[in-house]
């Protein structure tokens, strides 16, 4: 890992113990410190995979930007619509920004176990956790609210912790439609899940 980072010429040993009138902590601050210059002068490059929308990729942008921070060189690497599916499923790419949600019902199944379930086609990461999975089962079954809301809460922390598919950001999208639009019912839980038109009609 040492090598990858370019951080060939620091010692840590030499500097943490081998000076014997040293307070610990201090030594510890000079390896951080000589192994952060190491970083900044030698970033670690990567090339960042988004599907060639808007959706994807200006997020992708915003990510490179906020790696330049902690000297993490990342080139944007534009793909398709008709190879990313294919390219995030063989997991060909060293950082991959996908756009995951859940358009049809607000419902932590839907996310849980299509993006984290250890055989699940879509969990592009290949994370997998049995006992974790476990509790998936186990919030499914829950009937009272509050305590599934808390397992999940359990569960998300644990994932995060884990590292298991960084989020990077949440979206927030809404309807907008004309005033001569008549008979629209917006749902209350989705953006995308309503679009029945039989009973709108324009006022014009």
């Amino acid at each position: 890992m040492r090598e990858r980072l370019g951080l060939t010429a620091i010692r840590p040993v030499q500097f943490a113990f081998g000076m014997g009138d040293c307070d610990p902590a201090v030594a510890g601050m000079v390896v951080i410190t000589g192994i952060v210059r190491e970083v900044m002068a030698n970033p670690l490059a990567v090339k960042v995979a988004a599907r060639n929308i808007p959706l994807y990729r200006d997020p992708a942008v915003m990510l490179i930007d906020q790696l330049k921070e902690i000297s993490i060189a990342g080139e944007l690497d534009i793909v398709e619509t008709a190879n990313w599916n294919p390219k995030v499923t063989r997991r060909d790419y060293m950082v991959g920004l996908e756009n995951t949600g859940s358009a049809v019902v607000d419902d932590p199944d839907q996310q849980l176990y299509e993006s984290y379930a250890c055989e699940s086609d879509r969990n592009f990461t290949g994370y997998c956790n049995r006992r974790l999975e476990n509790l998936f089962h186990r919030q499914s079954r829950e009937t009272d609210p509050q305590r599934r809301r808390e397992l999940v809460w359990d569960i998300d922390r644990t994932m995060q912790q884990e590292g298991a598919r960084p989020v990077i950001f949440h979206t927030r999208s809404a309807t907008c439609w004309h005033p001569q639009v008549k008979g629209l019912t917006t749902m209350v839980n989705s953006m995308v899940n309503g679009w029945r038109m039989e009973d709108i009609w324009l006022d014009k």
